[in-house]
């Protein structure tokens, strides 16, 4: 097969020596006598993948060791959701910085579930700008800033990070995550698909802060009901 270059804002290119490695693992992982997708999640074998990944990622992005790691489904797009639904109680607020496409579609989401407010909008200039910090000011009430790292559809990219404040920092780094040292702990919540920059489509990486997690937890306590449990950030890290 000739294998073409990719060059899509879509799912990337993986290196042959990772699909080779995985075309075997397929067929028979170590020696577990069945596939890596025929077996537990639960295995040690297979949990030694998970913690492999993290310990790699942990390595190259300096993500201090008090911030959990997650692996979750959904891609981004699940995480405009997630985001404000485990950060913000009914009565609590976030600012949001307008700069594409994907910011919109937070933007949307957030609505949904919060009090969600555009401090800052490209959409007049058709997004061919990234604000500068007296461009927007930060509501004193709001628990968050979010803001997309790199807008793939209309190309503009943060160079630097917005200025929030007091305020911890939520991105979406879908399309640059690390392709450049990010400083992790101005985030509370860092959130990408996997399929740009890291690995297979499907995966979705998450990365919280001490802060996120107690805000989680909080914010279930508030809810009645509590966070539904498949999109609870606290659970989550709980189960690993």
């Amino acid at each position: 097969m000739a294998r073409e270059h990719n060059f899509s804002a879509g799912p990337a290119a993986l290196p042959l020596s990772v699909l080779n490695e995985l075309q075997d693992s397929i067929l028979e992982f170590g020696d577990m006598g069945a596939g890596i997708m025929e077996i537990s999640h639960r295995t040690k074998a297979f949990a030694a993948v998970v913690e492999s990944a993290e310990e790699k990622l942990r390595n190259l992005m300096q993500i201090p060791s008090d911030y959990s790691v997650l692996f979750l489904q959904g891609g981004a797009s699940l995480q405009f959701y997630m985001c404000p639904l485990n950060l913000l109680g009914s009565s609590e607020s976030a600012d949001y910085l307008s700069t594409g496409a994907w910011s919109q579609k937070a933007i949307k989401e957030s609505a949904r579930v919060s009090d969600t407010k555009t401090i800052w909008d490209g959409k007049e200039k058709n997004f061919t700008t990234i604000p500068l910090s007296s461009d927007y000011q930060v509501r004193p009430e709001s628990k968050y800033i979010h803001y997309t790292s790199n807008n793939t559809i209309f190309g503009t990219q943060w160079h630097q990070l917005p200025e929030s404040t007091d305020k911890p920092l939520v991105a979406d780094m879908s399309s640059d995550i690390c392709s450049r040292y990010i400083d992790v702990t101005r985030h509370g919540v860092i959130y990408a698909g996997a399929q740009k920059n890291l690995g297979p489509s499907g995966v979705t990486l998450v990365i919280l802060s001490p802060w996120a997690v107690e805000q989680s937890k909080k914010t279930g306590q508030s809810k009645r009901g509590g966070i539904p449990s498949m999109l609870d950030y606290a659970l989550m890290v709980d189960k690993g």
